[in-house]
Order: structure tokens, then sequence, then C-alpha cells
């Protein structure tokens, strides 16, 4: 039997946007609200309310054949999903929701109509409600519970003797043996909820803390720690936390400057230890730059997963996966997060016929945000007086250095996949083109991430800002992958990391083939 489970993700955000049949588009527009086997699940169950009123009034056999139509769009709803391709969580919880829904509903107007035994309600509830709050206590503890061969099994059992039971009424040369057959159906509902419901609490109630059991999927813990990170405060402080939530101590590789030594000792280590290993960044967006790249060329990438722990001052890939950093955030993450894959972003430059590839996680920058990072990296530190070093005064000199650095900002000449254009800048959020300025990330759709200040604002509020205050404009959004010549040269940044761009370079932005795997609470 295919229970029709779905994945982590929902089955339209592992297809890109243009590749996505009807019915993922119209999922994805939505939120996953409306789906082929959604509609299925409300047709049932408004057969099955109508069956109800039938049977209230004494109608059995009209009552009987409603719902038994309705119960056959709600078994019909897995295969459905499976079909169209739009299995999700969301789904899932509404498909387990009407189910519930139905029976104690159905329980309610049987009891009230007088047709069943009062032995047999009360066993139907009890078992009902004891999965119910197995269920709920799950949720409660973020425990994922899926609805499992034995609980589908019991779920057709007691439909199929309440169906019985209330044919019985409906034909009364025929009672006997119906009843007969009523009672065998309901033995079974007893014992295949009593197994169902039992299998639930265990999960439900199964010791442990939750940060343990998202550990416990983990063999080896390490921390690739930039003790040197531009806010090496922090990062002393998330590690010191992380290290009290985890079972055992974790290993520690240092970031070095030369990053094909770190590259090495990632890659030694992971050779060496087997099982999955989970790697926290303990640095800002550079330092989760080599990681990710040092993981690409692994040939154990499959058995490790990626935390950033909010170490730097840029964090784009930690808020991009959870968010903005608060105290015990990390706790929170390691409770209720899960692991996703995402592509990263594959940067191929081409200059004198030769070639280098990098990868970025988050994104890729060429022109102003670039031109503005490596300008704040320039600057000078600032004298440790206690006027320029309180929390108002760094953010000013902050604020000033950025807005600054865009004002000297040049604006450069390239080729767009053949177009030639006048670009401010050009940005590239796994897979598309837009403005990233003063903003934290936000997911967009399966292949692209945009940064805005709220969820609720518009996306290029930051962009328009930035066009007000520089007279520049920026490149246009896209999603596809980008060939990019530079007839000058320019900057770039990729998840952090700053380099120059020589005269006549070519660079192709593009979607990774492979994935890397990541802790988090929002995609």
């Amino acid at each position: 039997m295919n229970l029709h489970t779905p994945g982590e993700q929902a089955d339209w955000d592992l297809i890109r946007p243009s590749e996505r049949n009807g019915w993922q588009k119209l999922a994805s527009a939505t939120g996953g609200l409306v789906t082929a086997s959604n509609i299925l699940s409300a047709v049932g169950l408004i057969l099955v309310v109508f069956g109800l009123f039938e049977i209230t009034s004494a109608n059995y056999i009209n009552g009987s054949l409603l719902i038994a139509a309705g119960r056959a769009f709600d078994l019909l709803d897995g295969y459905v999903a499976e079909i169209t391709k739009t299995k999700s969580s969301l789904g899932e919880m509404i498909d387990a929701t009407v189910d519930k829904f139905e029976i104690f509903a159905a329980l309610a107007a049987i009891a009230i109509a007088g047709i069943l035994p009062p032995l047999v309600i009360a066993v139907m509830i009890f078992i009902s409600a004891w999965a119910s709050v197995a269920a709920l206590v799950a949720r409660i503890r973020s425990i994922e519970i899926h609805p499992s061969l034995i609980g589908k099994q019991a779920t057709a059992a007691i439909w199929l003797s309440i169906i019985l039971f209330l044919f019985t009424n409906a034909f009364d040369e025929l009672s006997g043996l119906i009843s007969v057959l009523a009672y065998t159906s309901f033995a079974l509902f007893a014992i295949l909820g009593y197994l169902s419901a039992a299998q639930y609490s265990k999960e439900a109630f199964r010791s442990g803390s939750p940060v343990s059991r998202l550990v416990k999927g983990f063999d080896n813990f390490l921390i690739v720690l930039n003790s040197k990170s531009s806010n090496a405060r922090r990062t002393s402080e998330r590690m010191d936390s992380l290290k009290e939530l985890l079972p055992t101590t974790p290993d520690i590789i240092h970031a070095y400057r030369n990053r094909e030594k770190l590259h090495n000792e990632i890659h030694k280590y992971l050779a060496n230890k087997p099982g999955k290993t989970l790697i926290f960044v303990g640095g800002g967006d550079g330092t989760v730059h080599e990681v990710v790249n040092a993981l690409m060329e692994s040939e154990k990438l499959n058995s490790a997963a990626v935390l950033p722990t909010w170490s730097g001052n840029a964090n784009d890939f930690a808020y991009m996966l959870n968010g903005i950093s608060y105290r015990r955030k990390l706790a929170k993450v390691l409770k209720e997060g899960r692991i996703v894959k995402i592509k990263p972003l594959k940067i191929s430059t081409t200059h004198k016929n030769k070639t280098s590839v990098r990868y970025a996680a988050c994104y890729a920058s060429f022109g102003a945000t670039a031109f503005a990072a490596h300008q704040l990296g320039k600057r000078l530190p600032v004298k440790k007086n206690w006027l320029f070093s309180t929390p108002a005064a760094l953010i000013l000199q902050e604020i000033w250095g950025v807005t600054d650095a865009f004002r000297k900002a040049p604006v450069f000449s390239a080729e767009i996949n053949g177009e030639k254009i006048t670009i401010f800048e050009e940005s590239f959020m796994n897979g598309s083109r837009i403005a990233k300025i003063f903003t934290v990330p936000l997911k967009l759709t399966d292949n692209a991430y945009y940064h805005a200040h709220q969820p609720d604002k518009h996306p290029f509020l930051s962009r328009r800002v930035i066009q007000a205050l520089t007279g520049r404009k920026f490149g246009n959004v896209i999603s596809e992958p980008t060939s990019l010549t530079f007839n000058e040269p320019a900057i770039s940044q990729f998840d952090g990391e700053v380099s120059s761009i020589e005269k006549n370079s070519k660079i192709t932005v593009s979607l990774a083939s492979r994935s890397i795997q990541a802790v988090s609470i929002k995609l």
C-alpha cells in the first residue's frame, strides 16, 4: 500500500517553475491549499456531512450511500496527489484533519440516532480520541508523525463497520448477516485501532529532548571556526552555547586564510569519519562560502549537512535558513529544524582560456554590492574611544560607510547572454538576479531568494530607496542560467568573498547539478 507520504519539501518545490504542471502551479500560487487532492477531500467531507443529515432523518439508505461516496473521495485523494505530483505536508495535515472530523461527526450523529450499541460507540470514540491526542502531543513536541499503514487500515475498518451497522437498519431481511459483518469489522477496527494508537503514542511520548532527536540523525559534529570573524565575540558566545546543546564534544577545524588548506582539512575529516556529519559554521558568510565550496568538491557531500550559526556581521545564509538571530535561537533551530536541500549557484569564470569554478550558497553579486563590501573591508579600525565604541556610534558609522560606498560605486559595462548592458549591480540569488541591499533574505520560489525588510513588503522596496539615493538603475530579475562578459575590470562577491574580475572575463552563473544539505526552520 502506497501511503503517498510527502517529503520534507512539497512536490512543486522540487521542480523549476517553468517545468511545473498546471496543478503544481496552482498549488504553488495558493501556498498548497488548492490542489486536486484537497478538492477531493472537500467534496468527500461535504458528501459525508449530507449523509449524516440523512441518517439523523432516518433515511438510512440514502445516508449510507452518501457516506460511502464521501469516503471513496477521501480514499482517492492520496492517489490523486501522487499522480498530479502535489504531495505536501499541508495536504497531509488537511487529509488527517478531515478524516478525524468525519469520524467524530459520524459517531456523534449515530449516537444521537441511537443506531449503534453504546459499547461499540464508546470503544470507537475512545480509540479515535486516543490517536488524536497522541497526534496533538506529537505536534506540541515538534515530532513528525505520518499516517501508518495500520492507521489507514483502522480508518477503513471503522468506516466499513459504521456503514454496515447503518445497513442493518436499512435492510431488515438481511440484518442478521449484515450485523455479523458489522461486528467483525468493528472487532478488526478495535485491534488495528489499538495497535495504531499505541504506535502513535510511542512516537509522541518517546524519551529524549527534541534537540537530541535532531542530532541523533548525525554521527559526528564538526565546528568550522573562524576565531577572527568580523564579530569574534558573538562567534565565541555561539560556540559556547552550541557545545551545551550537543550530546558530545564537537570536533573543531579552524578556518584558514589559505582556502586550499581549509578544504583539505574538511575533506580529510569527512573521509576519516564514518556516518553522517553535521557541520556548524562559526563565522560569517565568507566562512560559510568556503565550507560550501569544500562540500561541493567532496565525495562525501551527501553524508554532511551544514548549519551556519550567525557568527559574523554578515549572515545572509543563516538568515535565509533560520531567520533573524536572537538569544537562544540556536536551540530552537536544533529543536524544530529539518534537513533541506539547496542547489548552490555555480559560478564558472573563464579568462585567457583558463576556467575556474566556485559555488555560492546564498548569493553572487557583481558591481555595487561587491564594491561596497570591498570598501568596508578596507576601512581602518575605529580608534578605541568610548564615544566611538557605543552601539549607536557603531551603527551610524556602519550606515555612513555603506552609504558612502554605494555613492562611490562605479557603473560598469558587460554583456549578459549576448546583450550589451550598463549595470550598477547584478545580484544572483539561487538563480535570480535582483537587488539585495540593507535587507534580510526570504524565500521567493524553489530556485530563487529575494531580500526584503519585512515579509509583507514589496521585495524591491530597498532597491527603490537605493536608486533614489544614487540615481543608478539595477539589472532586471531573471531565473535562468546567465553568462556575463565583462568589458572592463569589476568586482564580484560570492557569499561575502570579495574578489576582482579581470577585463574580458566571462562568468556563467547557473544552478549546480548537486545539492547541499542544510538545517532550516524556514525553508
